[in-house]
């Protein structure tokens, strides 16, 4: 699963799970470009998937694309 995010009218994506202990990002608390975990509040940049709590817990960022009204994440192998 990708969450998706928009920050000041730009979409952001990265994966939906923590590695910490598996909590959906995607419901998570977004400030500026950080949002953080919902179960321990781990934090990461919606921007490049950088961890902030950790240097261990990086996690994908994919980029993304708007057309009209819809936004793709462009997923690659």
């Amino acid at each position: 699963m990708i969450a998706v995010f928009n920050v000041d009218g730009m979409f952001y994506a990265i994966d939906n799970e923590c590695p910490h202990s598996g909590g959906p990002l995607g419901e998570g608390s977004l400030n500026g470009r950080m949002v953080s975990c919902p179960w321990h509040l781990w934090r990461y940049d919606v921007t490049s998937g950088e961890c902030h709590t950790t240097p261990f817990g990086h996690i994908r960022s994919y980029p993304t694309q708007v057309s009209g009204d819809e936004v793709w994440v462009i997923v690659q192998r």
